[in-house]
């Protein structure tokens, strides 16, 4: 994921240099994005479709605007789960039965996850806390890796594969992430 990420850095930076990734060009212009980042990948993945580097310009972003964004692709992760859990509960329904908790975490917990780390990664972290935010994404990607490997695993609590993800965001400001 961070490989997709990096290369799509690199396309939009050649294509600004080159001077057709103007914040007036169509790939750009679709997605809100003066990078060219877009979030179609995520769209694909059961994302809502808004840009993960919405708002961002060639540059890195106040930590306000960092938590701000990261809040809004956070505040996805619920709903999707939601959406995703009904799809899993009509389906299981229908043979007259009901879904495992862990079919439950591994059908609707982790794939909203994983939308989010990309989005989250498709931002510019503030100058200077690039370290910070790397550790917040490891942690989130920990969590879903975890839930993967122990889809019985608790969301919520101490035990949850959520628990250093929450410490770290809520440490840095985010007011949704820290809820995860």
């Amino acid at each position: 994921m961070r490989v997709k990420a990096i290369l799509i850095a690199l396309i939009a930076a050649a294509a600004i240099v080159s001077g057709c990734g103007s914040s007036s060009s169509g790939t750009a212009g679709s997605t809100g994005s003066t990078t060219g980042g877009g979030s179609s990948t995520a769209s694909a993945e059961g994302g809502t479709g808004t840009s993960e580097a919405e708002g961002t310009k060639n540059g890195p972003l106040t930590k306000a605007a960092f938590i701000k964004q990261g809040d809004a692709i956070c505040a996805k992760v619920p709903a999707a789960y939601t959406k995703k859990v009904k799809a899993l509960e009509a389906e299981a329904k229908k043979k007259g039965q009901k879904p495992t908790t862990a079919e439950t975490n591994l059908k609707a917990a982790v794939p909203p996850l994983y939308v989010a780390i990309e989005e989250l990664e498709g931002l510019t972290p503030p100058e200077g806390e690039e370290q910070q935010v790397e550790a917040i994404i490891k942690s989130l990607e920990s969590a879903a890796n975890g839930l993967e490997a122990k889809p019985e695993a608790p969301l919520a609590g101490p035990k949850s594969p959520y628990a250093e993800f929450q410490k770290l965001t809520k440490e840095y400001g985010f007011k949704v992430c820290s809820q995860l």
